[in-house]
């Protein structure tokens, strides 16, 4: 009989610090967490659902933490904790085995179709779907049949981001009809802007995620008594006649109004109901049918790992305030979009709406408030999401950014230093319409009628050459009282840019742009004249007006 122990079998890829990479286990990936730098997998997607794994794991071996000083008493004594873990998987092992019998890891072991159908591994791995090889160049033998780590990797990933659409019918799942399971949506973590912390090691990235509930404004319901890993659950259930092949359901007139419990049950959700096909030394085939529904509205106080955004369209059909998991947009750098991270309110119309944050962020935050990190240091927070295709039957692209912030950031007091950071890059947003306007106009007085191309062009050049100075410069803010001297060093930097650019773009223009022609907006004697002079002059004076702290003298301004 196969068996494939994921507790002690090499499956998982990481690098360690000392630039050197190999495969563990379980047991042996939280033993060297202090001296592995990250989870070296093909695609984010895959990190990002190992590290919820992980900290499932983590959670239930330490019962908690439940508290602050918990926490720090587990990183203080990580080496002597992690006999909790052992003990823990050794508990509960037979549901780590890829092919148990009964309990295989991520899978039912007597899922089948009313065919006794099995599929290729494109339902399976991300990069191929389906008749269109997508990340990776997998060919031949590397998609007819792969390792049984790679198989588990896989199996991790499809739970989280699997697309929607159609699924083969499962014996015992009452949804099915006509042998078909029909759409329920992706897995759960394709419906989030996930984000996560980093730190210098996996042992510190575990420790800045391994959540306290209650140091947050959202979880204010949580019964970590109730909140199960999946495998928890089924333990449990042995010898029931629960159908595997079922959905949960918190309604059983209604399996399709499924629930979560809290964020391990949510690290661990079994979007899909999957059974692998091993020959003996590798996965060969797949069957992926319809798992657990869950609904992402207002689950903020599940979900601690995903950026979240005020929904209208989603207020008006629940009759109460919702929101929603924020859009993954891969061409917007996550600096772009830091008002859901940072700011107090939103403006939604003429209403202001309160913002809610990632739950890993105000934690962060606790830590600091806590004085358990310091102010300077730095945190870098991870997002990892994916774009579908139409009816989300399709993978389009995979996001992932990285921002590093001082701790100060979040803690709970300082708003005002979370305002300096949004008020900069506000200003960098709004050069970046100033310098597209003035794209149009240099390229009306050339005469070139197309001028939204010139616009598009300018503003990404634009946003590719600021990138990396913004975020630097938010690395930098720490100090509140620091705000002019940050927003001057800041104003200095754009207005560079900004010139730098406008220069090399009047350099470019056609000759016609610097004799111009008649401002088409104005008419009569004494037209204004469009041409690269007057672009260059309005773009100037504009730019000053939003770039304030251009000429402030620092000493005087702080010592105001």
């Amino acid at each position: 009989m196969t068996s494939y122990d994921l507790r002690t079998e090499p499956w998982i890829p990481v690098l360690y610090t000392d630039g050197t990479s190999k495969r563990l286990g379980l047991l042996s990936i939280f033993e060297d967490a202090q001296e592995i730098l990250t989870i070296g997998t093909e695609l984010p997607t895959q990190r990002f659902a190992l590290q919820r794994l992980l900290l499932a794991i983590l959670h239930r071996a330490f019962g908690g933490p439940a508290t602050i000083a918990e926490w720090e008493e587990i990183a203080g004594q990580w080496k002597h904790h992690l006999v909790q873990v052992t003990n823990y998987l050794d508990r509960y092992a037979s549901h780590f085995d890829l092919f148990h019998p009964e309990y295989p890891f991520m899978q039912v072991p007597n899922l089948r179709t009313s065919k006794d159908e099995v599929f290729g591994l494109e339902r399976l791995i991300m990069d191929v779907p389906a008749g269109h090889p997508f990340f990776t160049m997998r060919a031949g033998k590397g998609t007819s049949e792969i390792s049984h780590a790679d198989a588990a990797l896989w199996l991790v990933n499809t739970h989280a981001y699997d697309i929607s659409g159609i699924k083969s019918g499962a014996v015992g799942d009452p949804r099915v009809k006509g042998g078909k399971g029909y759409p329920i949506g992706t897995g759960w973590c394709g419906e989030l802007l996930g984000i996560q912390a980093s730190g210098s090691n996996l042992k510190e990235t575990l420790l800045y995620n391994l959540f306290v509930p209650g140091t947050t404004s959202s979880f204010v319901n949580y019964s970590p008594e109730k909140d199960l890993p999946y495998w928890e659950r089924r333990e449990s259930n042995k010898g029931s006649n629960n159908e595997e092949s079922a959905p949960r359901a918190s309604n059983p007139e209604n399996p399709s109004e499924n629930f979560a419990t809290g964020f391990v049950d949510l690290y661990t959700w079994q979007s899909r109901r999957i059974r692998l096909v091993s020959n003996g030394t590798s996965v060969t085939n797949v069957l992926v049918c319809n798992g657990d529904k869950m609904l992402a509205a207002n689950t903020f106080g599940l979900e601690p790992q995903s950026l979240w955004r005020f929904s209208q369209p989603q207020t008006a059909k629940f009759k109460t305030d919702t929101y929603m998991p924020a859009m993954v947009d891969p061409n917007r750098a996550v600096w772009r979009g830091l008002e859901n991270v940072l700011a107090e309110t939103t403006t939604i119309g003429k209403k202001e709406k309160r913002t809610v944050h990632p739950g890993i962020t105000e934690f962060i935050g606790a830590l600091r408030d806590e004085e358990v990190i310091t102010r300077n240091q730095p945190v870098t927070f991870q997002t990892v999401g994916v774009l579908y295709g139409p009816q989300q039957s399709s993978f389009a692209a995979v996001t992932t950014d990285s921002l590093v912030f001082s701790a100060a950031t979040f803690q709970s007091q300082l708003g005002a230093l979370r305002a300096v950071i949004l008020e900069g890059v506000n200003r960098v947003e709004r050069c970046a319409y100033l310098l597209g306007d003035f794209a149009v106009t240099l390229s009306l007085a050339s005469g070139d009628k197309n001028s939204d191309l010139a616009k598009d062009a300018i503003r990404v050049r634009y946003y590719t050459e600021i990138d990396t100075h913004v975020r630097a410069w938010i690395r930098l803010v720490e100090d509140v009282q620091q705000r002019v001297a940050y927003l001057k060093h800041l104003d200095e930097m754009v207005f560079e840019l900004v010139n730098q650019i406008a220069y090399e773009s009047i350099k470019e223009a056609p000759q016609s742009a610097i004799a111009g022609i008649p401002d088409p907006q104005e008419s009569g004697q004494g037209n204004r004249w469009l041409n690269a002079a007057t672009a260059q002059r309005t773009l100037q004076w504009r730019i000053r007006n939003v770039l304030e702290h251009l000429n402030t003298d620092v000493t005087a301004e702080e010592e105001d």
